[in-house]
This record gives structure tokens, sequence and C-alpha cells, in this order.
């Protein structure tokens, strides 16, 4: 029993020593040297007033350091961050805002300290956001960055983080740019809100031009899609980005699903169909002349879908004239190349062929034309083909309208 009581003894008697060894420190004494302008006594003695605060909690002798305790460390380390005016010490900037932070968890929002805490905050953000505006008002990028990277020490909102994206933007800070644009979206979604299009597109464009990552970049398209599933630009992007990965079926299960549940978008039915016509330029590129026909095939169905919802989708429309115009301009070649024998026998046969496929083609280019009557390209293109069957009439016409267009 008497070893009992001299084991309690020692361990009482070593945490007795451990608080004896706590400095001793005084709020008010840390306030009365803020007031004086003695940051370094006043620093110290508000961080040994809290620690021996602390302590005293531990041994339950007295309260934890308040409110009002917390608040005068606050406004002595922000005191501290901002003594250098061209130069700001950010940790403590941020042990100042952490100790703000403490006060509003400890006491009511309607009480005086509370309230200070927030002015404090709203104050030092104010100040370093007007330097950032300041210096972006200037040209000074680099330094706009800089101040609005601290003020996000202080409060980080979604103007800071828009505010130096565009700043690192003009600054050709890629990583920042695309770090704080990144930054915006996320603290947009985060609030239930949706960032407008441009800045997704942002991140997009710096994932795949900055970083050259591919993949990132199909992530942020899927990202943006889950607010504009519809977005014409977003799915085109998403479909280039499959194709650049290499990832051509991956993308016509994406979208056939998409179909599924939105068969009534003529988007998607379009995309669906340009994804086909790349395999089918593959194919064609690797000589498999079967697969080639499979592909252009699908691609056809694909534009028509897109048109029988949509007539006058101008896009699709000259997609098919043209899905028409490439099975006969392939025709006409196969005649072309034929040996002077090999002609004899079947050449008119063929180039007659070619000619019936061309006339398929002519009634989606004149849909196209009506479309877009001044597209130059259309028109060379449909005038070439009236040549090819031998309506020279039309072709002149058309020839007359490209002259009459604007250089």
């Amino acid at each position: 029993m008497k070893r009992l009581f001299v084991t309690a003894l020692m361990v009482a008697t070593a945490a007795t020593m451990s608080f004896a060894q706590v400095t001793k420190g005084s709020s008010s004494k840390a306030e009365g040297y803020l007031t004086k302008g003695e940051l370094d006594q006043a620093k110290t003695e508000i961080d040994n007033a809290i620690n021996y605060m602390n302590e005293l909690a531990k041994e339950k002798a007295k309260k934890a350091p308040k409110g009002k305790d917390y608040f005068i460390k606050g406004k002595i380390y922000a005191a501290v961050a901002t003594a250098d005016s061209t130069n700001l010490d950010e940790a403590a900037l941020k042990e100042a805002i952490a100790a703000f932070h403490k006060v509003e968890s400890l006491e009511k929002e309607t009480s005086p300290n509370y309230i200070m805490a927030g002015q404090q905050i709203e104050g030092l953000w104010g100040d370093l956001f007007n330097k950032g505006a300041g210096a972006y008002g200037e040209a000074d990028y680099e330094n706009a960055v800089k101040y609005f990277n601290q003020a996000k020490i202080v409060k980080s909102d979604t103007t800071n983080y828009l505010y130096t994206a565009i700043a690192a933007s003009q600054a050709e800070m890629q990583q920042e740019s695309l770090d704080n644009f990144k930054g915006y979206v996320e603290a947009k979604e985060a609030l239930n809100d949706t960032a407008d299009m441009i800045y997704y597109q942002q991140v997009i464009l710096l994932e795949k031009t900055f970083k050259e990552d591919n993949q990132a970049a199909l992530a942020a398209v899927n990202d943006a899609r889950k607010y504009y599933p519809m977005d014409k630009n977003l799915i085109q992007e998403m479909v280039g980005l499959y194709l650049k990965l290499d990832q051509p079926e991956e993308a016509i299960a994406k979208i056939q699903k998409e179909i599924d549940a939105n068969p009534n978008s003529e988007i998607l039915y379009y995309d669906l169909g340009y994804v086909y016509d790349q395999l089918a330029a593959g194919a064609k590129k690797a000589e498999d002349a079967e697969k080639m026909a499979e592909y252009s095939a699908s691609a056809l169905k694909a534009y028509e879908s897109a048109v029988e919802i949509k007539p006058d989708y101008y896009d699709a429309v000259f997609n098919i004239a043209v899905n028409y115009y490439n099975t006969a301009a392939a025709t006409w070649n196969e005649a072309n190349d034929m040996s002077m024998e090999e002609y004899r026998k079947r050449g008119e046969e063929v180039e007659n062929k070619a000619k019936q496929q061309f006339r398929e083609s002519i009634p989606y280019f004149e849909k196209a034309r009506e479309l877009k009557p001044e597209d130059r390209m259309l028109l060379e293109t449909l005038a070439g083909t009236y040549l090819k069957i031998g309506e020279k009439d039309k072709a002149a016409e058309i020839q007359t309208q490209l002259e009459s267009l604007p250089e």
C-alpha cells in the first residue's frame, strides 16, 4: 500500500513539475504590447497566455482560453503578418485566421467578439483582394496572382479562384491558371451551383494543351457534361478525345447508351455518325474495303437519323451528301484505275454506277445549299458533282452563284 502511494505521489509530482515549466502569459498584457506596436513581445505574450490556459484546462484548475483571448491572438498575428507592407508573413496570417475562426467556434453569433472576428477576416481579405485587383488593373499580373492567392489564405471562395485563374492566364502561369479554374468550378459545385460553360472549357483546354493529358481532359469533359449534358461542343469534344485516345469503341458505346436515354437528340446521332466516319477513314487507309463500307453505312444511318429528328441540321445533311459522294468517287476512281483492256470490258458500267451514286448525293447537297447558300466549298463540290453526271447547265448556274459571292 505504501508503494502504491509513493507511485501516485511521483506521478502527481511529475505532472506538477511539467505544468510548472509552462511559461505564464497574459492576454491583457499581450494586447497592451500590441497597442504600443511591440509585436514580438505581444506575440510571445499571447502564445504563452493561451498555452498556459490550455495547460490549466488540462489540470481542470481553470477553464480553457475564451473567445476574447483568441481574438487578441488573431489581432496580434494579423499585425505581425502585415507589418511589412511589401512582404506578407503568410504563416502569421494563417495563425491569425485560425485564431479568428476559433473565436467563432467559441462565441455566440451575436457576441461582440464573434462579430469583430468576422470583421477582421473580411478586412484582411478585402485589403489583399484589392491589392490584387489594383495590380491586375496595372497589368502586373504576377503580383495580382500573388495577392489573390494570399487573399485565399484568409477566405477561399469562388471569387478568389476565378480572379486568380484569370490573372494567372494573363501572366501565362498555366499551371496556376489550371489549378484555379478547377478550384472555381469545384467550389461552385460544392455550393450546388453551376459554373458557366466557359470555365469548364478553360479546364479542358489547359488539360489538353498545357498538360497534354487527354485522359484528364476527358474527365473534365465528363464533369462538365453532368451540368451541360446536351451541349453540342462538349459532346464533340468528348468524341474527339476518345478518338485521340484511340478508344472509338468506347465512344460508340457511350454515345449509343446516351441515345437510348435521349432518342430525340440529333446531336448524339450526328456524333455517332462522326465516329463511324473516322473509323471508315482508318479502314480506307488500311485498305480494308469491307470494313470501310461497313463503317460508312453505319455513319450514313446515324446521319439520316439526325436529319429525321432535325431536317434543317446542316452538318448532318452535308455529311450524308459527302458520304454518298465519297462512295461515288471511290467507284469513279475504280474505273480510272482500270487497264485499257479492262475498261473496254466494264469501264462504262462502272462509270454509270458511279454517276448514279453521284446523283444520290445531289438532293442532300441541294438541301445543304438551301441552308447555307453562301458556303463556297459546298457550292464548288456541288458544281463538280453536276459536271460528273453531265448536267452542265446546273454546274454553270452554280458557277454563276459562286462568282457573285463576296471574296
